[in-house]
């Protein structure tokens, strides 16, 4: 279900890919192994759109203000003396610590020509796992707080190996410098999200869905949603951690790959780590409700099944029993 968009310095570099492999977008022709959730829907008697908006209660103050700012000028470099990170913009949030993980917007700028290198300003802003990225970045990153702007310089060795590679445009006796601004920040070893006891209780008197294709949507592609059942609890967020039972069977031939009532237990999953159909096509669903998802190809896995991964329009059906 996993499949995410790697940043372009990321390929430059054994170290950087390590720290910062996860944090791309998703995308459909890359994946990682994280969940196994998959879903059909049938046809319910909902209400269908091209896919969910953000509601206004997932707004986020720290990411509105740091786009609001927008992307850095080169000009920032000339603030970075090397003696240590700079904080542009001081942020009033919760503060980076050793572990977990950030969410940023990042650019990375040559200041030998004032070049950007990677910038996830097109992508949207990335997730950070802290403890692969590598250690400069994570100590320069202590202590900042979510909302601020940051610049710091690595030597360009630690970001693209040493010597680094030609493509790369560096030598081994350039740095680079990071501009980063931090919009949340995510603690590790978390409590599992908890069930919603009127949430489980609805779904399992539901039961397991009848799967089919809605009529019409085999050959989508649209993201499409379907709220079979409209929930009464909390709201999913993007980047939600979410608790849910589904099924998910393939478009082209009705047949089903994946079931958590099959295994006897919902699945917990964060919305960042899922392909892009469940990363979008769930934010807005509330606890409690059921909601139908039909996935083109190119937010799912492909057009053509490999690795154990179902090909083309796949349709999910998705008990939401409890987020965190």
């Amino acid at each position: 279900m996993s499949q995410r968009r790697v940043p372009t310095i990321l390929r430059l570099s054994a170290a950087l890919l390590a720290a910062l492999l996860l944090a791309g977008a998703c995308s459909s022709d890359e994946e990682s192994d994280d969940g196994d959730a998959t879903t059909t829907a049938p046809g319910g008697d909902g209400e269908e759109s091209a896919g969910p908006d953000v509601p206004e209660e997932c707004e986020d103050p720290a990411l509105a203000a740091v786009e609001e700012r927008g992307e850095p000028e080169a000009s920032v470099t000339e603030q970075v003396t090397g003696d240590g990170p700079v904080d542009i913009v001081e942020g009033d949030g919760e503060a980076v610590g050793a572990e977990g993980s950030v969410t940023i917007h990042y650019t990375i700028f040559n200041p030998a020509n004032d070049e950007v290198i990677e910038s996830s300003w097109e992508s949207g802003p990335q997730d950070i796992p802290l403890a692969q990225v590598f250690p400069a970045f994570t100590e320069s990153m202590s202590g900042m707080k979510v909302g601020g702007r940051r610049a710091f310089s690595v030597p360009a060795t630690e970001v693209a190996g040493d010597p680094p590679p030609p493509e790369s445009g560096l030598s081994a006796d350039d740095t680079v410098v990071f501009v980063i601004d931090l919009v949340r920040v995510s603690a590790t070893g978390g409590s599992p999200v908890a069930a919603d006891p009127d949430a489980l209780a609805a779904a399992e008197s539901r039961g397991a869905p009848e799967m089919s294709v809605p009529e019409g949507e085999a050959e989508t592609e649209e993201l499409v949603v379907i709220d079979d059942v409209e929930g009464e609890g909390d709201i999913v967020c993007p980047g939600d951690t979410v608790l849910a039972h589904y099924t998910g069977i393939q478009a082209s031939d009705g047949e089903q790959f994946d079931s958590s009532w099959e295994r006897g237990e919902p699945a917990e999953f964060g919305l960042d780590a899922v392909i892009q159909g469940w990363s979008e096509g769930l934010v807005g669903m509330k606890v409690g409700g059921r909601r139908t998802l039909v996935i083109p190809a190119d937010q799912a896995y492909g057009e053509e099944a490999a690795e154990g991964r179902p090909g083309g329009v796949l349709v999910f059906t998705v008990d939401m029993v409890g987020v965190g």
